[in-house]
């Protein structure tokens, strides 16, 4: 990908604005008299800083360097801290020279590209150009394989180990992607001018936030999949096993598949007369949504996964996290290998933030890699992104049609 007007007469400021996430693309096109001088402020003030506010940061392990000393940051930050981040820019921009009174255009894609568009204008003078949500994923993507394919897709193998998939070429397609935000959308891409939204559900990154919220008490991201990568999801769902015991090939499934979701109290509940089950010192969560951490110089109360004396189902935080997640992603690769076997595509390309959260354990990358391979029979293989959640962002400033590409 080169990169000719970005920062001089060009776009250099490419926005996503999801419903938990905002990502920004900002281009450095690397020499001096190619910046604007808005973009040489933005692009200082960008590089000086690693994070910004509260929950503002640039992932500079992801920069892709574009050649001719031509750079594009990445940077993201909580939607809900908004105000914060338009304070900021005000700061930055309203003594800029070209800037103050006739304003900048930023390319904005996502839900808030309407929803902030007045915001924007009124407290930092930037004017928001909204694009399509779908066709800014699908032209970000395909830029991304191109400008980087020799490390932008990979698989997963049996160990978790990376396995680079060149997808830079026309026999890339067809290809399902699933965009995992919120809710998920699915999309199939025939070429990188022919796509369609062939399919989604609203059991997505949102779903997995929401119930652990709900019942945990826990409040960000990292720490829920850090617990999930840590639990054990069997003391929570309900398994084939649970219920036939551990015989092989009960209707073709194994005695580790999922019976019921979350099914685990209703087959554990006790009876009157029953005695409760012995204790642990574990991190547990009951059922009325309380997270407890035992103290370990404590006596233990009940493992994870039984009944507490007084009625309740206890499990450890980890594990309603683990299961959650679960139900999550299996629920995406099961949608999304419906669509692939509907349309005869072996490719499902995962992307979006929630799988973002999840880069440092990988832990929702591993279980769609299982899923997508139990549920297609081996027939299709999940590919994942370095920069998944940067898609939307890279093509609303594409989309502008002010920076040219190659």
């Amino acid at each position: 990908m080169r990169v000719i007007q970005a920062g001089a007469r060009g776009a250099f400021l490419g926005l996503d604005i999801g419903g938990t996430l905002s990502k920004l693309i900002v281009i450095d096109p690397g020499t001096a008299d190619a910046r604007s001088p808005a973009c040489k402020r933005v692009v200082d003030f960008v590089t000086a800083h690693q994070r910004f506010g509260l929950t503002g940061k640039r992932d500079e392990h992801l920069a892709l360097e574009l050649g001719d000393g031509a750079v594009i940051h990445l940077l993201r930050f909580h939607t809900r801290r908004m105000p914060g981040a338009l304070a900021l820019a005000r700061s930055q921009l309203e003594t800029c020279e070209g800037v103050k009174g006739a304003g900048l255009t930023v390319d904005c894609t996502g839900g808030g590209s309407r929803k902030f568009a007045g915001a924007f204008a009124r407290e930092a003078s930037l004017t928001l150009r909204a694009h399509d949500e779908l066709e800014c994923l699908v032209g970000g993507l395909i830029a991304l394989l191109r400008a980087s394919p020799d490390d932008e897709a990979f698989a997963l193998g049996s160990g978790g180990e990376r396995m680079g998939r060149d997808l830079s070429g026309s026999s890339a397609f067809p290809f399902i992607v699933a965009n995992v935000g919120s809710g998920v959308s699915i999309v199939l891409v025939e070429s990188p001018d022919r796509w369609r939204r062939v399919s989604g559900t609203p059991i997505g990154g949102g779903t997995f936030f929401g119930l652990v919220n709900l019942i945990t008490g826990l409040t960000s991201f990292s720490e829920m999949l850090s617990a999930a990568a840590k639990g054990d999801h069997t003391a929570v769902n309900l398994t084939v096993g649970d219920i036939y015991g551990d015989s092989e090939g009960v209707y073709g499934l194994r005695p580790d598949h999922i019976a019921a979701n979350f099914g685990k109290p209703l087959a554990a509940r006790r009876m009157p007369g029953d005695r409760a089950e012995p204790a642990t010192s574990r991190r547990e969560c009951g059922s009325d949504g309380a997270a407890a951490e035992a103290d370990s110089a404590t006596p233990p109360r009940v493992r994870s996964g039984s009944f507490h004396s007084d009625g309740r189902f206890h499990a450890r935080t980890e594990d309603v996290c683990r299961a959650a997640l679960v139900m999550v992603t299996d629920q995406v690769a099961q949608a999304a290998v419906m669509s692939a076997k509907h349309h005869g595509v072996r490719r499902v390309l995962f992307a979006g933030s929630f799988l973002r959260h999840g880069s440092s354990g990988g832990v929702p990358q591993e279980r769609l890699s299982w899923a997508i391979d139990a549920w297609s029979g081996g027939e299709a293989e999940a590919i994942f992104l370095k920069r998944e959640g940067y898609n939307g962002a890279l093509g609303a400033l594409l989309a502008s049609g002010d920076t040219c590409a190659s």
